[in-house]
């Protein structure tokens, strides 16, 4: 479980680093996962992490082999099979009888449907019939090509037998099935190659070549497109330039009368460029000392006006006072007499 964990967690590319980690930290002599049911299944986690989890088919087994029957001190093994589907027992097969210890022993399955997670169990009814003599684990989904080799050093308990003394160095089991030409697992291994790529490699290239060229063709119209926008904005920059130039002239042209009215009788710059500035920095200061000299001539256009009022009045008193001096003298020239 902790190496299938290490490889979900995708620290570890492949079961086998997996596996080898687990064992240098684990365990003195850096063995850590040793029956190889266990190291199988390890593997079969690898593929589901990469490609997904597989659907287990239906499938049958038609047979087992052994081969090279040199795993017990009797002359004549007699070996016989279990098949199981979880705890349930599927099959039990008869005993295949041999003359001599080279000889391989064939157990007829009668082409046993199994499915899922299938567990075989040997045994040996010369030596005990109820003590296994080697058992092993796989998985439908995973079975290609009709067969499934295992060897020596991939049978759970034969394994353990390193110096030989059960089972000779070329020791092997074969199953062969029916139904199952290509596995669930290496159809999906397919679909994502294809995925990845595309199409086969005859397709891929003619679509390769047919892409060379339209590749160039492109750089082509790219490069003549970009000589195209280079003239264009030169052309434009140009416009842009003689354009600002003559605006920029006659701007400084409108500029110079109104340097000549300027009423605090302060100096202006020359280039038009300085008064923009200062226009752009200032243009509140500029408008209040626009409008203050307006304020000015305001009330000394007013007494004009009012002026010829004034003199007017005294007119009429003059008028007014000439017959009140007559009369008084016309009093006194009346009293004398």
């Amino acid at each position: 479980m902790i190496c299938c964990y290490l490889v979900h967690s995708g620290k570890f590319p492949t079961a086998q680093e997996a596996m080898k980690t687990f064992g240098e930290r684990r365990t003195y002599d850096g063995e850590g996962v040793t029956i190889p049911s266990q190291r199988r299944y390890v593997g079969y986690y690898q593929d589901v992490r990469d490609f997904g989890m597989p659907e287990f088919p239906t499938i049958s087994l038609s047979s087992i082999k052994i081969q090279t029957c040199q795993y017990v001190k009797p002359d004549s093994p007699a070996p016989f099979c279990k098949i199981y589907m979880g705890t349930e027992e599927v099959f039990t097969s008869g005993v295949a009888k041999t003359t001599g210890k080279d000889e391989n022993a064939v157990l007829d399955c009668q082409d046993v449907k199994v499915k899922g997670d299938v567990k075989v169990v040997i045994y040996d009814t010369s030596i005990n019939k109820e003590k296994e003599m080697a058992h092993f684990y796989f998985n439908t989904a995973f079975i290609d090509a009709n067969s499934l080799l295992l060897r020596k050093n991939e049978i759970d308990k034969v394994v353990s037998d390193k110096k030989h003394k059960k089972f000779t160095p070329e020791f092997q089991i074969l199953l062969t099935f029916k139904d199952a030409d290509v596995s669930v697992m290496r159809q999906m291994k397919e679909k994502a190659a294809l995925a990845q790529n595309g199409e086969p490699k005859k397709k891929r290239e003619k679509k390769s070549k047919k892409e060379k060229k339209e590749g160039t063709e492109k750089k082509e119209k790219r490069e003549k497109k970009e000589k195209r926008e280079k003239k264009e904005g030169t052309e434009k920059k140009e416009k842009k330039l003689r354009s600002s130039s003559k605006s920029s002239s006659k701007k400084d042209l409108k500029l110079k009368p109104e340097e000549e009215a300027s009423p605090n009788g302060q100096e202006q710059p020359e280039n038009g460029k300085k008064s923009k500035k200062k226009s752009k920095e200032e243009p509140k200061e500029e408008a209040k000392k626009e409008e203050e000299p307006k304020k000015v001539e305001k009330p000394k256009e007013e007494p004009k006006k009012e002026e010829p009022k004034k003199e007017e009045e005294p007119k009429k008193l003059a008028v007014a006072e000439i017959p009140q001096e007559d009369s008084e003298d016309e009093s006194s020239n009346e009293e004398s007499r």
